[in-house]
């Protein structure tokens, strides 16, 4: 709630504190930190929500590939989307799949942008 709301600082907190954490917590942060640009601190929960052994879902790559894109981490981001989600298990239904560019970055132009379109319209042309 404190992270939607914009205080990330006060979500941040809370999160610490917490003594059981599950996805929808990790992904909280993981989304929260990347919507506020803070790609850093979104990568850096994902490292430890992997450390801890939790499996990330589809949210939890939204808040990834946007992380990367904050971060201009364009392997990275390529690496998440078109290998890590299969090795997890994680399938991207259709819609969802051309949602995420717009949802991860409605204005840039920049390689990892581009890359993801590309694999996206690969990707939707083989389920047609």
């Amino acid at each position: 709630m404190y992270a939607k709301c914009g205080d990330i600082e006060a979500a941040s907190k809370v999160f610490s504190d917490m003594l059981y954490r599950d996805i929808i917590t990790w992904n909280v942060m993981t989304c929260g930190y990347s919507h506020h640009g803070l790609g850093k601190e979104s990568m850096a929960v994902f490292q430890d929500m992997l450390a801890i052994g939790e499996c990330p879902n589809y949210v939890t790559f939204v808040g990834v590939l946007s992380a990367c894109s904050h971060l201009g981490l364009v392997k990275e981001g390529f690496y998440y989307w078109n290998q890590f989600m299969r090795q997890v298990g994680v399938e991207l239904e259709l819609e969802e799949s051309s949602t995420l560019p717009a949802f991860i970055s409605p204005s840039s132009n920049s390689p990892f942008h581009t890359t993801i379109a590309n694999s996206l319209s690969d990707s939707i042309r083989s389920l047609s």
